[in-house]
């Protein structure tokens, strides 16, 4: 109820922000309504985040080859985040491996810690990506080589709205939404990092999550 109260008066400061834009006012006034509409939708993505870490998602199960779910990942890149300073080293299995588990969720998972990754590696490093599985787990490992996590940061990663970037470089919502969807998914976000030595972020879900 709170999402929808909230929305409604952001779509409606966005939609009189898009009119005015659209009538015969000074180049001034359009760039201060770019950014109202800008920042009305920041707000509403925002909403977004925290109701997709607040309710319990759909799970779809289905069988998929793990190996190439990490390439989709690695191939799709978001525009910027990957530079010549930056080298990707993937290490993963020969063959395909087989899980049965939600594709989308985990998915979803993996963008969010391959693209910390990169970020904390934007001017420059190496980024090492592991696959590994057992008789009954799999494991996805994103392992940079930049200045790993403050004490703090480590406290707070996985709490909602932290960040450990300057302002404005993201909503801090991320790994908490990455740790929501690896509990649905039966498994658990591994964060191992020291000062100025990089981080390993893991995922590690069963192999075949149960069916409800």
């Amino acid at each position: 109820g709170l999402s929808h109260e909230i929305n409604n008066p952001l779509a409606n400061i966005s939609t009189r922000a898009q009119m005015l834009l659209n009538s015969n006012i000074s180049p001034k006034d359009k760039q201060s309504l770019s950014t109202i509409i800008e920042q009305a939708h920041r707000a509403h993505e925002m909403i977004g985040d925290l109701m997709q870490c607040a309710k319990q998602p759909d799970v779809q199960l289905e069988w998929f080859d793990a190996k190439e779910l990490v390439n989709q990942v690695l191939t799709n890149t978001p525009t910027g985040l990957i530079t010549p300073a930056i080298q990707i080293v993937p290490r993963l299995p020969t063959v395909p491996v087989q899980v049965l588990s939600d594709r989308a969720l985990l998915h979803e998972v993996l963008d969010i810690l391959y693209c910390n990754a990169l970020e904390a590696i934007r001017q420059g490093g190496t980024l090492v990506v592991e696959l590994n599985s057992s008789a009954e787990s799999i494991q996805f490992s994103f392992i940079d080589s930049g200045i790993g996590l403050s004490i703090e940061a480590r406290r707070h990663a996985l709490d909602p709205f932290y960040s450990g970037r300057e302002a404005g470089r993201g909503l801090g919502m991320g790994l908490c939404k990455a740790n929501h969807f690896i509990n649905v998914l039966g498994g658990h976000l591994e964060l191992n990092s020291q000062p100025q030595s990089g981080c390993r972020a893991s995922a590690i879900i069963p192999l075949q999550l149960s069916r409800p």
